[in-house]
């Protein structure tokens, strides 16, 4: 019995390949006038920035990459390098490592939050101010200043997208306390703090409020550097709740400072200052949370005594601050270990230009590319599809790669459906356009067919087999499950009862079970068997409908049997497959009756036994007893039948010796006996013979008569090739009456 269970599964389809919707972060203003453009083709140098700061900025562009506005945490310069109106004045601190973190409105495409924060753990602490893009003509105007959020607050801030990929977490940490606030930013504004008291308290010197806070790109992780408690701490985010969970504590052995993690997210980068000037990196692709202290890797040793800030660029490559008019960059930060690539002071600023501590402060999801949704990996189910972030996006051109389906083959819809007929591994792509330059998106999708597996039938374990071999039919399936948790593509039975296996695949399950239940297959011959000579028996097991294999090779469900010898038989059932096997022995049975062909009567009487003890008799005298005496000559037969049923016959000639002494058995002998047709009769007598002769057949009828003259030492042949074979007695007698007679028998030529 065969049972398919389907079930709908949700999964992203694909990594989708990075596109570069980051143009929010292409421009870069930090440090000392230093200026950089960031694109997927790599950095090139600007010198028309304004900032004069130690360390924090931020900056933002619109969807196609042109700059709108940048900060040091106190002045907002627009994109003409104009001072915004109402744009001084903000409360970011001189020196807060992210003084300031712009954050567009949700839902809109031209209202920003600008959250700063001030240094050392002092007032004012986090606030924000609101720009609005469309004032002043498209240059900008702030609206709002200052509005205050917490206070003291670390010179730390990040943000994260939440669940719905709309709102956005805006992330600050107290100072004076271990309380992590996150605050929903929406189309309404800032919502009230989520705390989440975890982890170390920030405080007991004002330095400890120095650190960079970075999410990951793919939002899962949030660090904090504790700058003078020499550590770095590693924490969950619940993207739903904004609550913050996990602590994983890093030890370093200098203060920390910057942070920034991969592309992929699966690597931590940090900066060390002063007395040990360090990149250190830590894996947290394994999974394993309690493992990632021990993959800590020294990847760069940095040229200055203080390297500042990091930041992920679009380019996929993470640059790094440290007050010289270079910027150092980590090529391959994806990679593991000193693969990663670390280069010092690699890249000029030019002019003037210091980087001092500074780099700019992005919100990590800007680094985080779209990706595909999906449900079904069923053919002939439809597969549904969608964006993962429809933030900013207008509409989407969908081609599922399988052009097999015709028109069915593309579609243009923000959400879109698609069932493929055929199993396969396909290519698909979706176009996003938005607020920016498209955006291609490709992904893989392995559409399966439903698993199959077949057992068979209910089955049978033999006598005397120690395992059953089962092998299941499977299809869309490389592996199976047994009901005893073994996998593998054939199972051994060792007792009765229920089989079942399992199949599976992304699309379903499939089970078939049977029963194997015991099975015998008794043959009987019988007991030996004795049968009599020139006779047969027949061998059969009585069972029907089976196959049978003699010892003999006949394939028959008898067999006749003439020979003696040992007879076996090998009978399987064809249902079951199950095989018995018997033999008997057959003796042949000959009744040997010990009566010579002839006999004398010498004297009165002659005794003729025919043995066998035990058998039953007849005689031509009509006597049924195993011995008789007779008394006159004559021919006496007897037929005797064993217990076996085995019947023989045997014939006595008797003769009547009488006359004259002189003539004596010895003086005559025949030849050859038994004969063909020429018979040769030598005399040994003293005297001459003179005398008849007569040939009589067993039933007394006479073949022959003549005279016989002859001397001694001479020989006389009859003819008797006429006579028909058989028992003939030869009697010659004397004129004055001795006789004598001897036997013989004929054969055919």
């Amino acid at each position: 019995m065969t049972t398919t269970l389907r079930w709908l599964l949700v999964a992203i389809l694909s990594s989708a390949v990075p596109v570069f919707a980051q143009l929010e972060a292409s421009h870069w203003y930090f440090g000392q006038y230093g200026g950089v453009h960031m694109s997927a083709a790599g950095p090139s140098l600007l010198n028309d920035g304004l900032t004069h700061t130690i360390e924090g900025t931020a900056s933002i562009s619109d969807g196609w990459g042109n700059l709108l506005f940048y900060t040091d945490g106190r002045t907002i310069w627009n994109r003409a390098h104009n001072t915004m109106p109402n744009g001084t004045g903000l409360a970011g601190g001189a020196s807060a490592c992210q003084s300031a973190l712009i954050v567009r409105e949700p839902g809109s495409r031209h209202v920003y939050y600008v959250f700063t924060t001030f240094h050392m753990g002092v007032s004012p602490g986090l606030q924000y101010s609101v720009v609005d893009m469309e004032a002043e003509g498209g240059m900008g105007d702030v609206l709002i200043k200052n509005v205050p959020l917490q206070d003291p607050a670390a010179e730390k801030i990040t943000a994260y997208k939440h669940e719905n990929n709309i709102d956005v977490w805006v992330i600050s940490h107290g100072f004076g306390n271990n309380e992590f606030q996150a605050r929903l930013l929406t189309s309404d504004g800032v919502g009230p703090a989520v705390v989440s008291a975890v982890g170390s308290v920030h405080g007991m010197i004002p330095e400890n409020a120095i650190g960079f806070m970075k999410f990951s790109p793919d939002g899962q992780w949030l660090a904090s550097a504790i700058y003078k408690q020499n550590k770095v701490e590693l924490f969950r985010f619940d993207r739903n709740t904004g609550q913050i969970y996990d602590p994983l504590t890093l030890m370093q052995d200098d203060w920390t400072y910057g942070l920034e993690f991969s592309p992929n997210s699966s690597k931590l980068y940090l900066t060390t200052q002063v007395s040990v000037s360090r990149v250190v990196q830590y894996d947290l692709s394994s999974g394993d949370y309690s493992a990632i202290p021990g993959t800590q890797t020294v990847v760069g040793i940095p040229s200055v005594a203080q390297p500042g800030g990091l930041a992920l660029s679009p380019d996929g490559k993470i640059y790094m601050a440290g007050w010289t008019g270079f910027l150092s960059v980590i090529e391959h930060p994806d990679e593991l270990g000193t693969a990663c690539n670390y280069l010092d002071q690699n890249l000029a600023l030019g002019g003037s230009a210091l980087a001092k501590l500074s780099i700019p402060n992005f919100p990590a999801y800007l680094f985080a590319p779209n990706q595909i949704l999906g449900e079904g990996l069923c053919v002939s189910d439809t597969s549904f599809f969608s964006i993962g972030n429809l933030a900013d996006v207008d509409s989407v051109i969908w081609n599922f790669g399988d052009p097999a389906s015709g028109i069915a083959n593309t579609m243009n819809a923000l959400n879109a459906w698609h069932i493929y007929s055929t199993p396969g591994i396909y290519t698909a792509s979706a176009i996003v356009y938005g607020w920016g330059p498209p955006d291609t998106l490709s992904y893989t999708i392995t559409q399966y067919s439903a698993p199959y597996v077949h057992l068979g039938s209910d089955t049978s374990l033999c006598p005397g087999v120690m395992s059953l071999m089962i092998i299941p039919e499977i299809s869309g399936v490389s592996e199976i499950t047994w009901h005893d948790g073994s996998t593998g593509p054939i199972f051994h039975a060792t007792s009765p009862g229920l089989v079942w296996a399992m199949a599976s695949n992304a699309c379903a399950m499939a089970c078939d079970s049977i029963w194997v239940v015991s099975a015998s297959l008794d043959v009987e011959l019988g007991d030996d068997r004795r049968i009599c000579r020139q006779e047969g028996i027949w061998l059969s097991t009585g069972l029907d409908d089976m196959d049978y294999l003699w010892s003999n090779g006949s394939t028959s469900p008898e067999i006749l049997v003439m020979a003696e010898g040992v007879y076996s038989v090998v009978v399987t059932d064809p249902h079951t497959g199950c095989s018995g096997v018997d033999s008997v022995m057959v003796t042949v049975v000959e009744v040997h009756i010990p009566l010579p062909a002839t006999a004398e009567l010498i004297g009165d009487e002659l005794l003729l036994d025919a043995g066998n003890p035990g058998a039953s008799y007849l005689w031509s005298t009509g006597e049924e007893s195993q011995s008789i005496i007779v008394r006159e000559p004559g021919i006496y037969t007897v037929s005797v039948t064993d217990p076996d049923g085995c019947t023989a016959g045997a014939t006595v000639i008797v003769s009547k010796v009488s006359g004259l002494q002189s003539l004596q058995p010895s003086s005559l002998s025949l030849g050859p006996v038994p004969t063909t047709g020429m018979l040769q009769l030598n005399w040994q007598g003293a005297e001459t013979l003179d005398a008849w002769g007569r040939i009589l057949g067993a039933d007394g009828r006479m073949v022959w008569m003549g005279r016989l003259l002859m001397a001694p030492g001479t020989s006389h042949q009859l003819q008797v090739h006429q006579a028909a074979a058989g028992t003939y007695i030869l009697r010659i007698e004397t004129r004055d009456g001795q006789w004598l007679s001897r036997t013989f028998i004929k054969m055919d030529p």
